[in-house]
């Protein structure tokens, strides 16, 4: 049977090729609109799927799928305004479908930002629009299809290619809007205790639930207005995005706060921990000072063995500090080309002249050593001598210390090798923490400072037993770098 094309009001003449209307051909301001939520659908269910990624994003992923659900219905608003019989009929058959799934994806979106699964009755709604969406594809259980007539609204300068609705397909819009005024009701009693994000959504379905309305008039023939559930969809997809941005935003200033709140405490930690450590290191040479003054005032006679205590001790006291400022000072890497030959060497140097009269031999392998290096050369040196110097201290009688560099296209390593008793593996893991050491006089900040001169070149340090004993550090700094990395 051919299809029977019905005037509704008066036909239009030419109507395959009049996708512009009215006077002076002014473009379908409806047909742009439905475009328009078609675009901003598919925009949004692109972009909150891509989101939907990150974590703690609860039911974005259901939300992404319902933006593009309302694209496509929206679509279908589109082919009504075609001028095909054959194209708008098409986007009738599935247009329910659309509109069903979209109403059912809510409730479980709903259900997934609240953390929760579906309660007995939300499934029975979501089951029931599923059945009624299967059911639009039916030919003629909730459409005419034989019965094709021209809806025009003359006032909108919009005419549709449309089908009259059964008395079950009359049925199914009003369960479409009931199961939407549900939602709403539910979302209005808990209005007080929602947040913007659920504020706007709300709105967003209120106006949704009046398209709907407008639309099941229209499609049974008893209003004379234009399509607008498309456009419902488009305000409810606004509306929810603005309230997630809207939430995004609150939760990125609480996030801010609460991390400027640990970073505070962070620091009060660090500075407590700090000061302990510090205070305890201090607090031995003082106590040891007070004592050698006590005993010089009881017994003069001593003075000179009394006096030589109170200068190490006053030594020991000045090292510490020094070495906290060194290690609190921020390390700016300036770079420039310089003869590592010669900085290793003057380290070694260095190292000798305070180690003078030991029995411990420092000895330098720089057979392959490469001639230049862009490094910060002061900052270079001290690492040197740090690790040079901890090595003699933990090396024993007669023993040797070996400094060798080695290079590649791409770095340099220098080793520094002692035959002391090596580090225990249950403190091998406590080596580069700030104020650890296992000497008496130690300050536990060597190392530490070295491994931030490593890691400002942009190089490592890293540690491994000596064969045969002992503890071997290989400091690696990159050959050329072309900017400074301050640490």
């Amino acid at each position: 049977m051919s299809d029977r094309i019905t005037p509704h009001r008066s036909p239009p003449s030419n109507y395959a090729h009049r996708l512009v209307s009215g006077a002076g051909a002014t473009l379908n301001p409806v047909l742009l609109l439905s475009a328009t939520a078609v675009i901003v659908g598919l925009l949004f269910a692109t972009a909150t799927l891509f989101i939907s990624t990150a974590p703690n994003t609860p039911g974005l992923r259901v939300f992404s799928a319902s933006c593009l659900l309302g694209a496509l219905y929206a679509g279908t608003n589109v082919t009504l305004q075609s001028g095909s019989v054959p194209v708008a009929k098409a986007g009738l058959t599935v247009a329910l479908l659309f509109a069903a799934l979209h109403g059912s994806s809510w409730y479980v979106f709903v259900a997934h930002r609240e953390r929760r699964s579906l309660v007995w009755w939300e499934r029975l709604i979501v089951a029931g629009g599923v059945g009624w969406g299967l059911l639009s594809l039916v030919p003629g259980l909730l459409y005419h299809h034989e019965d094709t007539w021209i809806h025009e609204v003359r006032w909108a300068r919009v005419r549709y290619i449309d089908m009259r609705s059964t008395a079950l397909g009359d049925l199914a819009f009003l369960y479409f809007a009931a199961s939407m005024g549900l939602l709403l009701i539910r979302s209005l009693r808990r209005y007080r205790e929602t947040s913007r994000a659920e504020r706007a959504e709300i709105v967003g379905l209120g106006i949704l639930l009046v398209m709907g309305i407008n639309d099941s008039f229209v499609s049974s023939g008893y209003l004379e207005m234009p399509y607008l559930l498309d456009i419902g969809f488009l305000a409810l997809v606004i509306m929810v995005a603005s309230g997630l941005a809207l939430q995004y935003v609150d939760n990125a200033r609480a996030l801010q706060t609460a991390q400027d709140e640990l970073v505070r405490r962070e620091r009060l930690a660090a500075l407590g921990e700090m000061s302990a450590v510090v205070a305890h290191e201090v607090r031995n040479p003082v106590a040891i000072i007070f004592n050698a003054v006590g005993q010089l005032r009881k017994r003069p006679e001593e003075r000179e063995k009394l006096l030589g205590i109170v200068e190490d001790e006053a030594e020991r006291l000045k090292r510490m500090v020094s070495d906290l400022l060194e290690f609190a000072r921020p390390t700016h890497v300036v770079l420039a080309v310089a003869d590592l030959p010669q900085i290793v060497q003057g380290a070694g140097l260095a190292v000798r002249g305070e180690h003078e009269g030991e029995p411990v031999a420092l000895e330098l392998e720089l057979s392959d050593c490469p001639p230049r290096l862009e490094c910060d050369e002061r900052l270079v040196r001290q690492a040197l001598v740090n690790l040079m110097t901890n090595a003699l201290q933990a090396s024993p009688r007669d023993a040797r210390v070996e400094v060798t560099v080695t290079a590649s296209d791409a770095e340099v390593a220098i080793t520094v090798a002692d035959h002391g008793p090596g580090i225990p593996d249950a403190l091998e893991s406590k080596i580069f923490t700030p104020f650890f050491t296992t000497r008496p006089t130690g300050t536990g900040l060597g190392l530490p400072v070295v491994q931030r001169i490593a890691e400002a070149h942009g190089g490592t340090l890293s540690h491994r037993p000596t064969p045969g004993g002992g503890a071997t550090f290989e400091l690696r700094l990159p050959r050329a770098r072309r900017a400074a990395a301050p640490a």
